[in-house]
């Protein structure tokens, strides 16, 4: 069976979801937030961590082919 790309990447992307979030939720407790620069850095340092661990995981998964062994029965 032929996969198409955003096959590999949708797990991924699912998977790097709460790393972003980790990293936003933890930058928000340290900085000051009457600041909307720092809040607008921090969101975007968080969405690119999660886009990047995402595109990262997923190229992996070209790669290795890795397949859900509990699906093939």
């Amino acid at each position: 069976m032929k996969k198409d790309k955003r096959y590999y990447f949708q797990r991924a992307f699912l998977l790097s979801v709460p790393i972003a979030v980790v990293i936003i939720v933890l930058d928000l407790f340290e900085i000051d937030l009457f600041d909307i620069n720092i809040i607008l850095k921090t969101l975007l340092k968080g969405m690119f961590v999660g886009i990047f661990t995402g595109i990262i995981l997923g190229i992996i998964k070209i790669f290795a082919k890795v397949e859900n062994f509990s699906a093939k029965t």
